[in-house]
């Protein structure tokens, strides 16, 4: 205002990965591997899983015995998108409030003011979450409450777990 810029203290958005040999590292900054081969909830809704849920596949790469993500389905307010290595999101017919594009060797997909998904076709993702989601969300990125110590904790009965392992299986 007046020729001079105003500066407001906003909560920055939170970021959740996953690459390689599955390493992930969650909202509140917690790295740990975890080798499932399986589909799991990256991160959805504690309140509504049909709200919001992204979900990984983990599968076997290469002969050494590790797995790497490779397919996602993003499920948002009762719509699905799956994402693979043969799917271009350009081509995907996507919800109203949603948006697709690439930019480099990533594709980025964003539903409403909630999430982003950042995608290089191999074995990374990266999901960017609106802090207005903080501690309403759970899966292996944690729940996005600042705390690591319980970034573990199981969806069915709520303990923490200190093994990535039973974690992830959980």
């Amino acid at each position: 205002s007046s020729g001079h810029f105003d500066c407001e203290a906003k909560p920055c958005w939170k970021q959740c990965s996953v690459f390689g040999d599955p390493h992930f590292t969650t909202f509140d900054g917690k790295s740990y591997k975890f080798q499932g081969s399986c589909k799991y909830v990256f991160a959805r809704s504690q309140s509504n899983a049909t709200d919001l849920s992204i979900n990984i596949e983990n599968v076997p790469c290469g002969s050494s015995g590790v797995t790497c993500t490779r397919n996602l389905d993003v499920l948002w307010r009762g719509d699905t998108i799956s994402i693979d290595r043969e799917t271009y999101l350009d081509t995907l017919k996507l919800p109203e409030d949603c948006s697709s594009w690439t930019s480099g060797a990533m594709h980025f997909l964003q539903c409403a003011d909630a999430f982003v998904v950042k995608w290089d076709d191999q074995t990374t993702v990266s999901l960017l979450m609106n802090p207005r989601l903080s501690g309403s969300v759970e899966g292996l990125c944690g729940n996005m409450n600042g705390n690591q110590n319980d970034d573990f904790k199981t969806p069915g009965n709520g303990l923490i777990e200190t093994s990535a392992s039973i974690f992830g299986d959980s």
